[in-house]
């Protein structure tokens, strides 16, 4: 169904995944140094960005610049002022970051960490970041910021929202490519791509129920919404082939929904180990962390950006 304009939309969407990546790369970037603060700080044995402090500190923790530089690729001019040389990077450093960023914005994931050399999705980065900051958070008697900790859930939390954004919308030019038209009248939505589908299929059995559309056109419209609400590849191809399929995985569409994904996972997770703040005592103890994610597809690459 109209599989040409769908294969258009994709094709023009290329550059808005770059742009998406740039917006959401600064915050993963501060994500990343305070996993890299927090190894420090526990005392763990190795940690991530080995040799982003210069030689002349060498043995010392490195600031929120130096970890930049050591990180993103030789191309891109990166200028911070001296108020980014800080180990309690926010918001604030975005605008050195992203002011003269290349249009595709990388950093060498080997760089991050050795084992990152060779080609893989950008998941599996997120998930050994994960690992290694819940292993020093977990570290026995090692107290970390609060501060710290809810600075890295925001960056997460707020790479995570650039990505969706820039998904939410294919999604929903998709969506109304896939269905018949007169059926996404009906579709429920907090105009996010946020969708309701119960509500959706409710609204069309009471248009039924009123007359507004015949009962046959009812079930078109809720078989074709289940099909596209249940199967993840139908959001980009009606019915994809093997070629499309690949095409798809090329394009970095599925994967950019697995880097959503893992982020949300990465935020529950450092949640866990968020001090409670009382009105008595001031602190409560750590609640215990875990590591699993067995259902997450692993990713990344040599000197790579984040697809």
């Amino acid at each position: 169904m109209r599989l040409f304009n769908l294969l258009l939309l994709w094709c023009s969407v290329l550059s808005t995944y770059v742009l998406a990546n740039n917006r959401s790369l600064p915050y993963e970037l501060i994500y990343f140094y305070y996993a890299y603060k927090f190894q420090w700080e526990s005392g763990v044995e190795r940690t991530i960005a080995v040799g982003c402090a210069p030689s002349s500190n060498k043995g010392d923790m490195c600031y929120f610049d130096q970890f930049v530089k050591h990180l993103i690729e030789d191309n891109w001019p990166y200028n911070p002022p001296t108020a980014d040389h800080t180990t309690t990077p926010g918001k604030d450093q975005v605008a050195a970051i992203t002011q003269k960023i290349t249009s595709s914005g990388r950093y060498y994931l080997k760089q991050l960490m050795a084992q990152f050399s060779h080609e893989m999705p950008f998941t599996v980065v997120l998930e050994t970041i994960l690992d290694a900051a819940n292993t020093a958070l977990n570290v026995e008697k090692y107290k970390p910021s609060n501060a710290d900790i809810k600075q890295a859930i925001k960056s997460v939390q707020t790479a995570q929202s650039e990505r969706y954004e820039t998904y939410a919308g294919i999604e929903d030019e998709a969506l109304q490519m896939t269905i018949p038209a007169a059926a996404y009248d009906y579709v429920s939505s907090d105009g996010k791509a946020n969708y309701d589908w119960y509500e959706t299929l409710e609204d069309i059995d009471k248009a039924v129920y009123a007359e507004k559309i015949t009962n046959a056109q009812g079930e078109e419209f809720k078989a074709a919404i289940l099909d596209f609400s249940q199967n993840i590849d139908a959001r980009i191809f009606p019915t994809p082939t093997d070629d499309e399929i690949e095409l798809i995985k090329r394009q970095g569409i599925l994967e950019h929904l697995r880097n959503i994904r893992v982020m949300g996972t990465t935020v529950n997770e450092l949640n866990n180990h968020v001090v409670a703040e009382s009105a008595a005592s001031g602190d409560s103890p750590r609640a215990p962390s875990y590591c699993g994610s067995d259902d997450v597809e692993f990713a990344f690459s040599d000197g790579s950006n984040s697809e």
